[in-house]
């Protein structure tokens, strides 16, 4: 059975309902001071987690080409980016929305690119935007963030702890299915002759 991803909405009500707060129909101000921490808190913790670069939300070796200014202008939801593949060696970073070269011995100016540049990009994505089980985790640890500022219960943070590593452990099996699934597909053609042969 396929479930629908969840929306922010849900995710917010997951938050307070179990910190024994109403749930709320809508996310405007009329939420109040409650609904509005459990916003952040959201925002903050798919943050850190997308942070650490899924398959879901990151390019591999992705060519970048620049612009008639040689710079590379990154996308704006750009979270970090690392030189890959024939690039490694090139020590880069993101700043002000612009690719920088930080290899100190290369002198010149660090924005400027004169070839495309192979990179590896992770992206922040949107909460409606990432999977299910992406999802759940980060409500998951955004509840147990919320209601810790909430009370003081120790049970409770333990308990919301043991779930928190359950979805962690579902999240890293859908990503190993995931990273699994992207190996058998670049290496499809190859495979397939292979078994040919062996026939």
């Amino acid at each position: 059975m396929a479930y629908a991803p969840m929306t922010e909405i849900e995710a917010i009500n997951e938050m307070l309902m179990r910190s024994n707060l109403a749930p709320v129909n809508s996310l405007d101000s009329s939420g109040g001071v409650e609904v509005e921490k459990a916003k952040k808190i959201l925002e903050y913790t798919s943050r850190s987690v997308q942070m650490r670069g899924w398959a879901f939300n990151t390019d591999k070796s992705l060519k970048l080409v620049p612009d008639t200014n040689n710079q590379i202008i990154l996308p704006s939801n750009t979270l970090k980016v690392d030189a890959a593949g024939p690039d490694r060696h090139t020590m880069v970073t993101a700043r002000d929305g612009i690719l920088r070269k930080t290899n100190r011995y290369e002198g010149g100016d660090p924005t400027e690119f004169t070839s495309p540049i192979y990179v590896d990009i992770v992206y922040y994505l949107a909460f409606e935007e990432i999977p299910m089980t992406a999802q759940w985790y980060i409500t998951v640890v955004a509840a147990r963030r919320f209601s810790d500022a909430s009370t003081a219960s120790s049970v409770l943070h333990q308990f919301q702890q043991m779930e928190e590593a359950r979805a962690l452990v579902d999240l890293e099996e859908a990503e190993g299915e995931e990273a699994d699934f992207n190996m058998l597909d670049t290496m499809g053609p190859t495979l397939r002759r292979n078994m040919d042969n062996w026939g």
